[in-house]
């Protein structure tokens, strides 16, 4: 069973014309966010542990240009489903046995 579009934009209460605005849309959103991420690729290739923060600082221009412009929370979304961040190291822990002692 096969539908056209007009039944179902109407089943769903939206205009065809709404219908392929939001695809078309989608479609450079997602262009976008491939450009975006051979951007970081690159950028990480030259530097492999740079951060988030400065990605979004270094790419900040061509993400403001962009059709659907991130912000720095979406940004970081879009690294984490892309497996882009970067784990902190974490400190290490020198044990002082001196605080522990008991005088």
């Amino acid at each position: 069973m096969s539908y056209r579009i007009d039944q179902i934009c109407n089943e769903f209460g939206i205009s065809r014309q709404g219908y392929y605005k939001a695809r078309n849309q989608q479609q450079k959103t997602e262009d976008d966010h491939t450009k975006l991420i051979q951007k970081v690729l690159a950028l990480r290739k030259q530097m492999p542990m740079l951060g988030g923060r400065k990605l979004y600082v270094l790419l900040k221009g061509e993400i403001e240009s962009l059709s659907a412009p991130l912000g720095r929370d979406k940004f970081f979304e879009l690294l984490k489903q892309n497996h882009l961040l970067i784990k902190q190291k974490k400190p290490n822990q020198d044990t002082d046995l001196r605080s522990m002692l008991i005088l």
